[in-house]
């Protein structure tokens, strides 16, 4: 099973459309958080749209998550 972490931070949180939020992340590369693929890929750009409010606060502008990335074998 490959499985790869990346810390990622909230660049931006906006509003839409009625109820739906943009949340765009980058690569987070303080304290060598990202050093294990960083090298062989610099840059880490993921969106997401989410349809409520309430989650979408979950995601503060400047606040770093470690994501997963798992293809399941």
């Amino acid at each position: 099973m490959a499985r790869i972490t990346a810390k990622a931070r909230v660049g931006s949180n906006v509003q839409v459309d009625a109820g739906q939020h943009e949340v765009r992340f980058y690569g987070d590369y303080a304290n060598g958080a990202n050093d294990a693929w960083a090298a062989a890929t610099p840059v880490l750009e993921y969106r997401m749209v989410v349809k409520n409010s309430e989650v979408a606060a979950l995601f503060p502008v400047g606040e770093s998550f470690t994501v997963t990335f798992d293809n399941g074998e």
